[in-house]
């Protein structure tokens, strides 16, 4: 490097003597000099281009060039004329970090304006790497992916080019390899649009994990009439093919994903026809059982996938169906289903994770908290025969079941009275009482009494129990609850008995989570009190210890409890400890999840697998709140709770069922 271009440098570091210089601001002080030429000046200094630059060790570096270089014979320069220095043509440049998406926009060829040019700068040298071998979702996404799933990402994206099967076997995460290939066509500007059709109990967890996990805010469908607005949609298959279909069809998407496609296994039904006819550029299909009776269901979800690959259903019985069940030409048939379907197992993909051990805890309502708890369930059940007459599923836009308000913050009262009184008030002081100032003032006295009742209740007995568990052990524990004014009253009911804890909860920003999980991680606080909300992606494998003080009505949030601390890197066996009250709706809960499908015992992801086995497609916190409201008396809404029941167990046998049936096919074709 000659001195004159060294004098650049130097100048370009300015005054200061130490901190970090971004790369982007030493070239645009040096003006003179395109960012390749920088690039390689720093890389014969010895600087990693690419990283915040140590200003004062790049300053002692260029001065020990100086002085080492030869001494040169001085020439006088007479200088030049003085001049007014003229106004800028445009205002001072600023760098910024680039924002979400811009690398990918660079990436496509667009025209950049001349303040983002350094973004365009790294957005090239990103472009070197070469097709997909370097995914930039996993910069945005929350996730801890396995090298399995990265690998069926890669694949999807560079030789299946998005129309693919993900038939993983269950609890492997194909939604999270979903996730990561919709990121990664958003990052780069390859799609706009995309459709999500579930079952419909899988309709939040989709919207709430492509939220949280990808940074992708999907629309519900069916919350508004008109959705011709939004790029991004989730919706349940059913309704999609009612009042929808034309909407959706009518236009082009770039992606459509269906999650447990096994819906679309028979040609002849309406589900099938609607995403076959969708108009789609890219198609995800997702099951664990893509093929469960015969071979011609596997034709079906490939030609929705990739329409033409297997030819015509005539050509593929001739060519590759020695029966219903049994494949022919099995060498072809394998090759042509690997450019289209990916499949990890078990066997091969997962370690062996330490045991759970698993204690339920009874706890007896005392004579007022029996009182609370009635006071409650016959308040809800008064408001809901009053407001709604009976009949808890209103018809929306589309013909289809919509929960009304009211029921909606009755459906939280019923979930609050086992979890806290002072749940219960939050929500009769704000969402209630807005409510029914809304509807009629005379039920007003009715809310003040049952708010003054929950104001004065005592110390609730599930929560001297947590304190128990808690004092017995000194180690780590994670308290689970479904509500923040459950989390804000045990934070304080610990601190009264000396027991440092911190809360977790969506409503937090990034950096008080953070900081959160920092101090119970280093054992400032013994106690993380936690919701489910804005945890996705959290790893907490070192503690081993989780209370559900409050039961979901929806297993999967059960599920995704568990899996905080039941994952890989955990190293000691999980203790997981369930506090129920008898007589109450959780003591039903809990009979359902162990008795009927051993809940605390599956592998994780299956119950969303089972859920879309089961015959009524709507929410079960919709079914268990119409139980409570339509039962007379608490034997009612045990028989009713008996067969919701068997319903799921018949849905876990049919799973499992056609697991067997479908990994037995799929083994004797693809090996």
């Amino acid at each position: 490097m000659d001195d004159n271009r060294r004098s650049l440098y130097l100048a370009a570091l300015g005054p200061d003597t130490a901190g970090d210089l971004p790369f982007a601001q030493l070239v645009l002080a040096l003006e003179d000099l395109a960012p390749a030429e920088v690039r390689a000046d720093l890389a014969e200094l010895g600087f990693e281009p690419n990283e915040p630059l140590d200003r004062s060790a790049l300053r002692t570096v260029l001065q020990a060039e100086t002085s080492k270089a030869p001494a040169k014979p001085v020439i006088s320069v007479r200088p030049p004329p003085p001049f007014e220095p003229l106004s800028p043509l445009i205002p001072t440049l600023r760098y910024r970090p680039p924002a979400d998406g811009e690398r990918a926009r660079l990436l496509s060829g667009h025209v950049t304006p001349a303040d983002r040019w350094a973004v365009r700068e790294e957005a090239e040298h990103y472009t070197l790497k070469g097709g997909f071998d370097q995914l930039l979702a996993l910069e945005y996404a929350a996730i801890d992916a396995k090298e399995y799933q990265l690998r069926a990402v890669r694949r999807v994206l560079a030789e299946m080019h998005g129309n693919a099967i993900l038939a993983d076997e269950v609890g492997l995460g194909k939604t999270v390899e979903a996730g990561l290939i919709i990121k990664e066509y958003h990052l780069r500007e390859m799609i706009r649009s995309c459709l999500i059709l579930t079952p419909a109990p899988l309709v939040d967890q989709w919207v709430e994990e492509m939220q949280d996990k990808f940074g992708l805010k999907f629309h519900r469908l069916g919350d508004e009439v008109d959705i011709s607005q939004y790029q991004l949609i989730v919706g349940s298959i059913d309704r999609a093919k009612g009042a929808y279909r034309k909407a959706l069809i009518d236009r082009t998407w770039d992606m459509v994903v269906v999650d447990e496609c096994h819906m679309l296994k028979n040609h002849r039904t309406g589900r099938f026809k609607f995403v076959f006819n969708l108009n789609r550029k890219h198609c995800l299909l997702l099951s664990a059982t893509p093929v469960q009776n015969e071979l011609r269901e596997l034709y079906n979800l490939i030609t929705v996938a990739r329409p033409g690959h297997l030819k015509g259903p005539r050509q593929f019985q001739k060519l590759f169906m020695e029966d219903r069940r049994h494949a022919r030409n099995v060498e072809h048939l394998r090759a042509l289903l690997n450019e289209v379907m990916i499949r990890n197992r078990r066997s091969n993909t997962l370690t062996e994770l330490p045991p759970r051990r698993i204690t339920h805890h009874e706890i007896q309502l005392t004579p007022s908290e029996h009182e609370f708890h009635d006071a409650v369930v016959r308040f809800c059940k008064r408001i809901y025969t009053k407001y709604v007459e009976g009949e808890i599923i209103l018809h929306s836009i589309d013909g289809k079941a919509v929960v009304s308000k009211v029921v909606l913050v009755l459906m939280i009262l019923l979930k609050e009275m086992t979890s806290s009184p002072r749940a219960v008030a939050h929500t009769l002081r704000g969402a209630m009482a807005e409510r029914i100032g809304q509807l009629d003032g005379g039920d007003g006295q009715e809310l003040a009494r049952l708010l003054a009742l929950s104001e004065t209740m005592d110390i609730p007995s599930k929560a001297r129990k947590l304190l128990q568990l808690i004092t017995a052990d000194p180690s780590k524990i994670i308290v689970y609850t479904e509500f923040v004014a459950t989390l804000e009253f045990l934070r304080d009911f610990l601190a009264d008995h000396g027991i440092d804890a911190v809360l977790f909860h969506g409503g937090l920003s990034g950096t008080q989570k953070r900081s959160a999980v920092e101090r119970f991680r280093d054992g400032t606080a013994q106690v993380l009190l936690s919701t489910e909300s804005g945890g996705q992606g959290l790893n907490l494998q070192f503690c081993h210890r989780l209370v559900n003080y409050d039961l979901p009505w929806n297993p999967m949030r059960i599920e995704q409890r568990i899996g905080r601390i039941h994952r890989y890197g955990q190293e000691r066996p999980v203790e997981i400890y369930t506090l129920f009250l008898r007589g109450t709706i959780e003591e039903y809960i809990l009979h359902v999840l162990t008795g009927k499908i051993d809940m605390f015992q599956t592998v994780i992801g299956e119950i969303d697998a089972m859920l879309s086995f089961m015959h009524e497609q709507q929410s079960l916190d919709v079914r268990i709140t119409d139980i409570i409201l339509h039962s007379n008396n608490f034997d009612q809404i045990r028989a009713q709770m008996e067969l919701l029941g068997e319903e799921m167990r018949k849905a876990n046998e049919d799973l499992t069922e056609a697991e067997k049936t479908s990994a037995a096919m799929l083994d004797s074709v693809l090996g």
